[in-house]
């Protein structure tokens, strides 16, 4: 997979952040998760985030992590910079051999963000998976916060990047697919505010950079090494929470979204006409 640039910058970030970690909470690691034909791999120290998702042993993810901003001013951070030793708890909650649920818990000096993973597996060879999360940002302080969450996603389905389309739909709705694969996300609680479909490392760095970033509302279809974004900005009160709740699942290009597919590929190709 060819993109040396900010996934070697994250290791050696995730690496800096792991011997600072290690002085005091006797080192990092890395959580997997494991339910019938799917693991996922997720590195909480760092922006890495969740970095695999293998479906019968293919591996469809490069990058899905959070970010967060106070207000207008100032720049977004991933979640793990508020806290650089957080809670975590794994749990086997199926009986079936391994862990199959994780949570994070990020406590800041005003916010805590709360981070919930629940893969559920399918049976093995037939290429599904199932993701759900749920995310708690709850205000700790004794005043008003003004807060910007961010989620970042680099799905390279069947390990090739270069052949996926991604689009959203309805403005809660992430649709990638390849010629092998579907991946689809639906947010169920908590409607983002702002979207964006891009291409490469362009929204990561957005993210990264020491600049206020805003998602651009550009909903795709886009076709290549895409990459999806989804911005919730939230006013809470003090000693108040929001909760976000979605669901993200791989299937093997089924019929059940083939009507979906062509509608996007519809839709990138009058964009190509227009052009």
């Amino acid at each position: 997979m060819a993109k040396p640039y900010y996934r070697t910058l994250g290791i050696v970030a995730g690496l800096a952040i792991c011997a600072v970690v290690a002085g005091s909470a006797g080192g990092a690691e890395i959580i997997e998760l494991v339910d019938h034909n799917s693991t996922a791999r997720i590195d909480p120290w760092s922006d890495e985030g969740m970095y695999a998702w293998s479906v019968d042993g293919v591996n469809h993810m490069f990058q899905q992590w959070f970010w967060i901003r106070y207000g207008r001013m100032g720049f977004e951070m991933p979640v793990n910079d508020l806290d650089r030793d957080p809670l975590m708890r794994v749990l086997d909650t199926n009986f079936y051999e391994g862990n199959d649920t994780l949570m994070i818990q990020y406590a800041g000096a005003t916010v805590t963000v709360e981070l919930k993973y629940v893969l559920t597996g399918g049976e093995l060879g037939d290429g599904t998976s199932d993701m759900a999360e749920v995310i708690k940002i709850i205000n700790t302080s004794d005043e008003t916060l003004d807060l910007h969450f961010f989620q970042y996603c680099d799905f390279d389905l069947g390990r090739d990047e270069e052949d996926d389309v991604c689009w959203i739909s309805g403005g809660n709705t992430a649709v990638q697919m390849d010629t092998t694969s579907v991946m689809s996300e639906t947010v169920v609680a908590t409607m983002p505010d702002r979207v964006e479909v891009n291409v490469d490392a362009a929204t990561y760095q957005a993210l990264s950079d020491e600049y206020m970033t805003d998602l651009n509302n550009d909903a795709g279809p886009m076709k290549g090494d895409v990459t999806w974004a989804f911005q919730w900005d939230v006013v809470i009160q003090p000693g108040q929470s929001v909760l976000i709740s979605k669901n993200k699942v791989i299937v093997p290009e089924p019929a059940t979204l083939g009507l979906i597919a062509a509608g996007g590929l519809l839709v990138l190709c009058r964009r190509r006409r227009r052009a």
